[in-house]
């Protein structure tokens, strides 16, 4: 089951910028496609682009409820079709695009970086 953070738009004159309450959104089932990676987030980034879609400063980059997020990292719980580099159990992280404010997400794989561990 896959929960994520959504960002809502409202319409309205100047005061859209203030009214834009975070909801959590309904659940939804993803799977992998054709190069894409699921991923089940362990760790999400919260930086000033986060911050400034919120407040305003920052155009939308869509021109509905907006994902934030632009950074995370995780295992890979699944890989499409055409995916070499990465498969089920890796650790990943990525920077973009946005929609990391959920439990997981698919994402194209060339996107990822393969976290390997230092400890012996």
């Amino acid at each position: 089951m896959v929960r994520e953070i959504n960002a809502r738009l409202c319409d309205g004159g100047d005061d859209t910028r203030r009214q834009r309450p975070v909801r959590a959104a309904q659940d939804r089932a993803s799977r992998a496609r054709p190069h894409e990676v699921l991923v089940r987030h362990t760790a999400v980034g919260l930086n000033f682009l986060d911050v400034y879609h919120r407040s305003g400063l920052y155009p939308w980059a869509v021109e509905r409820d907006l994902i934030p997020g632009s950074e995370a990292a995780g295992r890979v719980v699944a890989v499409g079709d055409g995916v070499e580099d990465v498969r089920p159990g890796d650790r990943v992280a990525y920077t973009h695009p946005l929609g990391a404010y959920a439990t997981a997400r698919v994402i194209t794989a060339d996107r990822l970086v393969l976290l390997i561990s230092t400890q012996n």
